[in-house]
């Protein structure tokens, strides 16, 4: 779709005009792929040069574990976890030498998991298989993903306000936002989830014109799925995306046979997103011998969520492993699964406990958690957050202002009956902050050019 300078603000002279110029420039349409191409360079550039790209993760964080689970995949052991595999070792070891506190694995039980799901580590398998023994590869992947979102968002901004404040977007994703520049390198799920929740972004904005809901709602079932796959928190999402695509669905374009049911493309949506992660469900279930389609991680973390130790954290995540919270269910003797599953019921026990004898403290912390995960901590979330709280109020529709208002409500909610940390699960929805940054940046941009011209 070309910009059309009649939907525009009414924007003054010297912004207007350089705008609408750029805007219906034969070459306009292209602005998405060429930022793609030059911010994937530029993080490439970035990468290589300050940290190098084939150095292996900090041991300290979760990134050791996707990339064993990629490693014993690529080699037909399954989907498990083994820090003791000479081979997976040996990077870390070697940078261990010099920086024993960053790169020193911990003691784990080698084995099968469910405690995280399988979207991002079958990617990192599949370099592996490839390239053997890396991490070049899935951080190009990674930086691919993040510079993609980037190439999205500006070919949005391009098609609602113009050129020039798509081009802004660029320079306020890659330049000023260290988000994007610190989960396109880390080898973590965020990259992957931030374009995922990007192309279903785009995908409710474009359904009540849609002329065929039904197949939309097909590919957006499958993107929820590969989303859930990559990130099990997104479970939550699904059942209140459903909710906002029965109301986003034009009535008369249901489908022929389906003529003015708007509960079909919301029922497409559910069934084959959940077909998508039906498999990892009933796999979970049946390694762990019992009813846990999600796997175990949710109710290992319940107790991270809701205790008087959350109440002290002020709902921001914390280590229970570390803290020895675990340390009267675990024996030596326990396989992987037995630790998971033995963790994840006397976790969540004493959560529901808590929660029946806490009930006003557990009602307090579901906005105290979404107050620590919006929260800025930086200049540059600062710059976005506030923009986009302006750019909200000027953004170029009500179909936009409908559905990033209805994905931020989405996810405070989830955030709200899980736990903060810190605002890393805002990273999914970065193309939202930047779109609707931007929108606040380009309206008082020519309300100061409107000023100055009467």
């Amino acid at each position: 779709m070309r910009y059309r300078p009649e939907a525009s603000w009414n924007l003054i002279l010297p912004l207007r005009k350089w705008n609408e110029q750029a805007s219906v420039h034969p070459l306009a349409r292209y602005i998405g792929v060429t930022v793609f191409c030059v911010a994937l360079a530029a993080y490439l550039v970035h990468y290589a040069e300050k940290y190098g790209l084939n150095v292996p993760p900090s041991a300290t964080g979760d990134e050791p574990s996707y990339d064993s689970l990629g490693w014993e995949m690529s080699h037909g052991r399954g989907y498990q976890i083994d820090f003791d595999n000479p081979d997976f070792r040996r990077p870390y070891d070697l940078k261990a030498e010099q920086q024993p506190q960053l790169f020193s694995l911990p003691e784990l039980t080698a084995g099968p998991t469910t405690y995280r799901p399988p979207g991002f580590p079958a990617i990192i398998a599949c370099t592996d298989l490839l390239f053997g023994r890396q991490y070049w590869a899935v951080r190009i992947l990674n930086a691919a993903a993040m510079a993609a979102t980037c190439g999205l968002l500006v070919q949005f901004l391009f098609r609602h306000l113009g050129m020039l404040p798509a081009l802004i977007g660029a320079v306020t994703f890659v330049l000023i936002d260290y988000r994007t520049r610190l989960y396109g390198r880390a080898i973590l799920t965020e990259a992957f989830a931030l374009l995922f929740v990007t192309i279903l972004t785009l995908a409710l904005v474009s359904l009540s014109n849609s002329t065929r809901p039904n197949r939309l709602a097909i590919g957006t079932g499958v993107v929820a799925g590969m989303l859930v796959l990559v990130r099990t928190m997104f479970v939550f999402w699904l059942p209140a995306i459903a909710v906002l695509m029965y109301f986003l669905v034009p009535t008369s374009l249901a489908g022929e046979f389906f003529k003015k049911k708007r509960f079909v493309p919301p029922a497409i949506f559910v069934a084959v997103s959940l077909l998508v992660i039906t498999p990892w469900m009933i796999r979970n279930c049946v390694v762990l011998g019992a009813v846990r389609p999600l796997g175990t991680q949710g109710m290992i973390e319940l107790s991270a969520g809701y205790s008087d130790q959350a109440v002290q954290s002020r709902g921001v995540w914390m280590n229970l492993w570390n803290q020895g919270f675990f340390d009267g269910v675990v024996t030596p003797e326990m396989s992987s699964l037995e630790i998971e599953l033995a963790r994840a019921n006397y976790s969540s026990q004493l959560a529901f406990q808590w929660i029946r004898e806490n009930t006003g403290k557990a009602a307090v912390l579901v906005p105290m958690k979404i107050y620590q995960e919006f929260r800025p901590r930086t200049a540059g979330e600062w710059f976005v957050f506030l923009f986009a709280i302006l750019g909200y109020a000027t953004a170029p529709s009500r179909q936009i202002r409908i559905v990033f208002g209805a994905l931020l409500l989405i996810n405070a909610a989830a955030v709200g009956v899980t736990w903060s940390v810190a605002g890393r699960f805002l990273v999914p929805l970065l193309f939202i902050f930047h779109a609707l940054a931007v929108s606040g940046i380009w309206y008082l941009l020519t309300r100061a050019s409107s000023r100055q011209s009467q």
